[in-house]
């Protein structure tokens, strides 16, 4: 998908209808099941865009296993999918709040999800651990200029080696602030010239 936003999710809990939940999900057959409004439906007039944080839902068949395993009550979940555009951070929030307590009960519940954004050059991770909410964002040039041990984190996640930035936001961030300081030279040149106009009208008269 053009923009697809890559996100690598992992998932631990010990909230009994969270991991039935889950496992329903993913053993059911109907591959075109939607990931986002199983756990978290849309309201009545709501927007896939208010409540997922991204303008469509993930189909089951776009979401890949990469580990699983329960053991002692506990479920460990691993999952890769592309979301369109962004990483679906409300939806992510709302799933932390619904499942981090049971009938007012703190549960076991660690959520971290990792995603990158190569089309636009963007890093980031969404972490609910421990009833702690962190969100972090980054661009890849400041990863590749003042964060080396971050930047191989995200490579060994997402494998950068084969990304090859051109930096597109970078240079459309100059060339706007280079128009900005022309249209500043212009108006300021303006100014001088209309101050020497008066100037000479004063003189004459």
């Amino acid at each position: 998908m053009a923009n697809g936003c890559d996100n690598h999710l992992e998932l631990t809990t010990d909230h009994t209808l969270l991991i039935k939940r889950l496992n329903d999900f993913l053993n059911s057959p109907n591959n075109d099941l939607g990931f986002l409004s199983t756990f978290v439906p849309l309201k009545k007039n709501q927007s896939p865009t208010s409540a997922w944080g991204v303008d469509r839902d993930i189909p089951k068949s776009l979401m890949k296993i990469e580990s699983m395993s329960e053991k002692d009550g506990i479920l460990s979940l691993t999952l890769y999918f592309q979301s369109a555009w962004l990483s679906p951070i409300p939806f992510f929030r709302k799933l932390s709040q619904m499942y981090s307590t049971s009938k007012n009960k703190n549960t076991f519940f660690d959520l971290v999800c990792d995603y990158a954004e190569c089309g636009c050059q963007v890093f980031g991770s969404y972490s609910f651990t421990e009833g702690d909410e962190m969100i972090e964002r980054y661009r890849y040039s400041d990863l590749l200029s003042k964060d080396k041990k971050m930047l191989a984190y995200y490579n060994e996640i997402f494998g950068l080696d084969s990304f090859d930035p051109i930096f597109i936001d970078d240079e459309a961030d100059d060339e706007a602030d280079d128009e900005a300081d022309d249209e500043a030279d212009d108006e300021a040149d303006d100014e001088a010239d209309d101050e020497a106009d008066d100037d000479a009208d004063d003189q004459d008269k």
